[in-house]
């Protein structure tokens, strides 16, 4: 990047690296952190809890087992859940839109239409958002 100064000359220095000499770190997870509310994933995750203390005595100390077999396995819970949030969100999102469908190609007159098409709209509407909605912290604490 060219960097001029006043009383100097302008300078571009460029630096490359290699890719054959760097190691990739591990990838992160991230937890969507509204899932922590769900009674469901929390009664998962003490039913897999109990299990994961017993696989404590195989392990030399605790933070061998806490690397090597909890934290492997709690982000693979997590998705899981995920993906069946994300499954059951698609398959409430199509039901929806097929409802509008219906509606738009049934003989019903157009006057009865618009408030039953308003009404699906903002079932759609609440949808996307309690998906989208997110835990708020509470500052004041």
């Amino acid at each position: 990047m060219p960097a001029a100064l006043t009383d100097h000359y302008a300078v571009a220095i460029r630096i490359t690296v290699q890719d054959t000499d760097l190691q990739r770190a591990r990838v992160r997870w991230k937890m969507d952190p509204i899932l922590i509310n769900y009674k469901h994933l929390i009664k998962r995750i003490s039913s897999e809890w109990v299990k994961w203390q017993t696989h404590k005595r195989h392990y030399p100390d605790i933070t061998m087992w806490w690397e090597r077999c909890v934290k492997k396995r709690l982000p693979i819970l997590i998705r899981k859940e995920q993906y069946e949030r994300y499954k059951d969100y698609k398959i409430m999102e199509n039901h929806l839109y097929q409802c509008v469908y219906d509606i738009l190609l049934s003989d019903i007159p157009e006057p009865a239409k618009l408030p039953a098409l308003q009404r699906y709209k903002a079932k759609i509407v609440r949808l996307h958002a309690r998906r989208m909605e997110k835990v708020m912290l509470d500052n004041n604490a």
